[in-house]
């Protein structure tokens, strides 16, 4: 017998009975024809998020919730049905495993919508079970969009190689306005086509290097003429709002684009080097890619820590690590989790990735001053319940996080140091006293990013001896390690996305002890370790234990330098 989906909501505690009674009250003085059903009314009025309303949709109809961007999607199977009829009922069909098809649906009461799908999916594959799964709203409708807009870009890239772009760029360097937008318009579908972060358009001295940042590492995609730099590069300045004519100091520009349906922020940079100027677009992450942290690869011993953390009223939550280790993707995630109606969050970031609806999001300019103290500064008198630092960087800023973290404000903040504990002493060591540390600190959380074997050419690989050392591998270990040997799927590299690794310290009474008896980061871990704590290489051989990633990946990411 299904529940009611108010009710869950406010067993969970999502949603208190008067927020209910508030949203139902408005659903009732809606015209019957065009009343909003109760979910869209608490996403209007900013009292859940999507995936909060994912999850309780599912447990009232008794259905599983997923995360789609952790979802493999057979691309040919999600395009077996109109796409207007997908992006009308808001349905993906994912994949057929086991005589069984798994829909994705936003709303799963749609009946129509959904036999529409049953409809086209079982004429070309007859006698399989349907089984519907439920998924945020702005998830699928990027999923749409992107496997609508990847067969797309691949039948425009059909035969695409180097002399493709070449020839257009060559268009452009001859006057031909259309040159360099084509060839722009390819390299971008590419780059969403892989997946890609980030694209460097680098000068040489006799050509164009383009390069893309796939799955953390750069690839080599295409070479260019020299011919086309100059129109190539005041193409995307133009894109990004950027000033062509100055050419020799660095600048910065935004803009959203939209390329074969699909929208996409990009972040746009460019650097006088000595053979012109070269271009970075990062393509930044859209809220509807944002995933939950419970598809960040945490364990779930340590998120049910980190959400205890996240309900507290106050205190101060820390993540750490290098640039590029993901930082920033769990501080969003875990702030589109906790943002309600009821409580006031603030931001302070350099720069803003991903706009946040309902997050008053404040964008750092030192230029101007706004420096992450003064920022905080503001926000302090801005009534605030939760505050986002994007970096603690010095003592100030220090005082400042901790200050608020003690008199009734949670806050998240990020510093760069090789792991937990020693994020504990960077906060020592800007001089901020013990005492303040050991009274505001509630959990620190440090993690990196390594890449996943391909799940379409895994196979088991037994490390090598020294692997296993370095490691420290026990037998048992050592047999349930995995390799990707290089596929089509993967371009022949053996990889395909990525996970995190991560190390949740819960600052204890033991560990608090350890800090105010003038602890180093050895004593901190020692104190951490009898509450449970593993440092990240454990974890990290916990991940690869579990065959999402390899030993090599491991060694690169977690132990490089090491001896």
């Amino acid at each position: 017998m299904s529940r009611k989906l108010g009710d869950i909501l406010v067993g969970w505690g999502a949603i208190s009975p008067a927020e209910l009674q508030h949203c139902l009250a408005m659903q009732a003085q809606e015209p019957p024809r065009r009343r909003r059903r109760l979910g869209r009314i608490l996403l209007d009025e900013e009292r859940v998020t999507e995936i909060t309303l994912a999850r309780a949709l599912a447990e009232s109809h008794g259905l599983q919730a997923v995360d789609l961007s952790q979802e493999e999607i057979d691309p040919d199977l999600a395009r077996s049905i109109p796409q207007l009829v997908a992006k009308r009922a808001l349905v993906l069909p994912l994949q057929i495993q086991d005589g069984t098809l798994r829909i994705a649906a936003a709303d799963p009461v749609d009946v129509v919508g959904l036999d529409d799908v049953r409809l086209h999916v079982l004429r070309k594959h007859k006698g399989v079970r349907v089984q519907v799964v439920v998924a945020p709203e702005s998830q699928l409708r990027r999923r749409l969009a992107s496997t609508w807009s990847e067969a797309n870009a691949v039948e425009a890239l059909e035969g695409f190689d180097d002399a493709a772009v070449t020839t257009v760029v060559e268009e452009e360097a001859s006057g031909s306005d259309e040159g360099a937008v084509s060839a722009v318009h390819q390299i971008m579908a590419m780059a969403i086509r892989l997946g890609a972060s980030d694209i460097h358009v680098e000068p040489l001295a006799s050509e164009v290097r383009v390069r893309m940042r796939v799955d953390g590492t750069l690839r080599k995609v295409m070479v260019l003429p020299k011919s086309g730099q100059a129109p190539l590069t005041s193409r995307i300045k133009i894109i990004a709002n950027i000033d062509i004519a100055q050419r020799r100091v660095p600048q910065d520009g935004r803009a959203r684009i939209s390329l074969d349906g699909v929208s996409r922020n990009i972040r746009v940079s460019t650097l006088p080097t000595l053979h012109g100027e070269k271009v970075v677009i990062r393509l930044l992450t859209d809220i509807g890619e944002l995933p939950a942290l419970s598809a960040l690869g945490i364990p779930p011993e340590g998120l049910s820590i980190i959400h205890e953390a996240l309900r507290s009223s106050q205190g101060l939550v820390l993540i750490t690590g290098p640039t590029g280790s993901g930082k920033t993707t769990t501080l969003y995630s875990a702030i589109h989790e906790i943002v309600t109606g009821e409580r006031n969050l603030i931001t302070l970031e350099e720069p803003v990735e991903i706009e946040l609806p309902g997050v008053s999001q404040v964008q750092i300019d030192e230029k101007v001053g706004m420096t992450f103290a003064a920022g905080l500064r503001s926000v302090l008198r801005q009534d605030p319940d939760i505050i986002m630092v994007g970096e603690i960087r010095d003592k100030v800023t220090a005082d400042l996080a901790i200050r608020a973290a003690l008199t009734g404000h949670l806050v998240l903040a990020t510093v760069h140091t090789i792991d937990a504990p020693s994020a504990v002493i960077r906060l020592v060591d800007m001089g901020v006293p013990r005492y303040l540390i050991a009274s505001s600190l509630n959990l620190v959380i440090a993690q990196r990013l390594v890449r996943r074997p391909c799940q379409y050419c895994i196979q088991p690989q037994v490390p090598d001896p020294e692997t296993r050392q370095r490691l420290q591998l026990s037998q048992e270990q050592s047999l349930a390690m995995v390799v990707g040997r290089g596929c089509e799927k993967c371009e022949a590299h053996g990889y395909r996305g990525r996970t995190g690794v991560f190390e949740v310290l819960p600052v204890t009474k033991d560990v608090r002890a350890a800090l105010m008896s003038g602890g180093d980061e050895a004593t901190l871990a020692a104190a951490a370790r009898a509450s449970g704590w593993k440092p990240l290489i454990e974890s990290g051989v916990d991940v690869a234990v579990r065959r999402q990633t390899t030993a090599a990946e491991l060694l690169r990411v977690l132990l490089a330098g090491t001896l």
